[in-house]
């Protein structure tokens, strides 16, 4: 009797628990699993090689697993800590205090967010760059995020297209001559005629405005052309005189059509304040099409000496915002062009 009285007991509490905190409960299940194998993780950090075990026998090297049902993102606790915590803040965020279950959900809901520190009340949310900067710490304070599903698996993007996983979702990065959340779509079915662009507002071919050229290479933007050498913020104010916004050339059909018709050195609307920032489009999606080892920002991690992006030969390089070069603004009427 005092065994079935035991469990009605339990249960309850736990009713009581989840209408007390019924949101919470829902967004953050915690559970602790003792590995079964030695775990090892290897951070690079110029030359050097740390590697940070966590023994299955030793308790206080428990590998605790933070889940998230809401978007099946995982947590991982590791004993590390970086050596600058300004290097390599994930976007639109920044060091301060909060609670530890807030910080993880931050950083779940952040898409580059790659691991979040948590020390002393204070939460730090890192992209990937960041990861230069680890060594080893005595206590569990790193929480790494991984992903329990692959969109990328089943192989969503079509005509070659690269999958870009990004957890709950994906990206595609069509090759030349298709456009489309699934690079499905080919662009030559949407030409339209000189100086004209395929506007999906409208479902049909309009002019530009007076001035602005067009290229069936990439038939849904109009660009103007501002015939100057400036500066990055001088490239920003040139546009903004027509109340328009630098390039944003999120496609290769794109950055191939400003090489073949502009030739190169273009500025672009991608800029950084924060030294191992992620680049972002000003609309808040990230950028690719970066050339190899791009950006660099000269190798240096403790100075932003590099925080611009220019279009160079077809691909992205990041640049001092001093740099001297020429560019244009994009011009279009709806967002469904917008893909990669």
């Amino acid at each position: 009797m005092s065994f079935k009285i035991s469990i009605i007991v339990l249960i309850l509490f736990g009713y009581a628990l989840n209408a007390l905190d019924g949101n919470l409960l829902n967004k953050i299940v915690f559970s602790e699993k003792l590995n079964s194998f030695v775990q090892t993780i290897d951070i690079i950090e110029d030359e050097y090689a740390y590697e940070a075990y966590c023994d299955p026998y030793d308790y206080d090297c428990d590998d605790t697993e933070f889940i998230s049902q809401e978007i099946e993102g995982r947590f991982r606790a590791r004993r590390l800590i970086n050596s600058n915590e300004n290097f390599g803040l994930a976007f639109r965020s920044s060091v301060r205090k909060m609670k530890h279950i807030s910080c993880l959900i931050e950083c779940l809901n952040n898409e580059d967010c790659a691991f979040a520190i948590f020390k002393n009340q204070t939460c730090g949310l890192y992209n990937e760059n960041a990861k230069k900067t680890l060594i080893p710490y005595e206590e569990n304070i790193l929480y790494e995020k991984f992903y329990q599903t692959n969109p990328c698996e089943k192989n969503p993007c079509k005509n070659l297209a690269i999958c870009v996983n990004k957890g709950n979702a994906y990206d595609c990065l069509c090759t030349i001559g298709f456009f489309g959340k699934d690079c499905s779509l080919l662009i030559s079915e949407y030409s339209c005629g000189t100086n004209q662009f395929y506007s999906f507002k409208q479902n049909k071919c309009v002019a530009c405005p007076l001035d602005y050229l067009s290229d069936n290479m990439y038939p849904f933007k109009c660009f103007y052309i501002y015939n100057k050498y400036t500066d990055y913020l001088g490239s920003v104010a040139e546009c903004k005189k027509h109340n328009l916004t630098q390039m944003r050339l999120k496609s290769a059909n794109e950055r191939q059509l400003i090489l073949t018709r502009f030739g190169s050195d273009n500025w672009v609307d991608s800029q950084i304040t924060e030294i191992g920032a992620n680049y972002f489009w000003g609309d808040g999606t990230k950028v690719y099409g970066f050339a190899n080892n791009k950006p660099d920002n000269d190798n240096s991690i403790s100075q932003l000496l590099k925080n611009s992006l220019l279009l160079t030969g077809g691909s992205l390089i990041d640049v001092s915002e001093s740099t001297v070069a020429t560019g244009a603004c994009d011009y279009y009427d709806s967002d469904e062009h917008l893909y990669y």
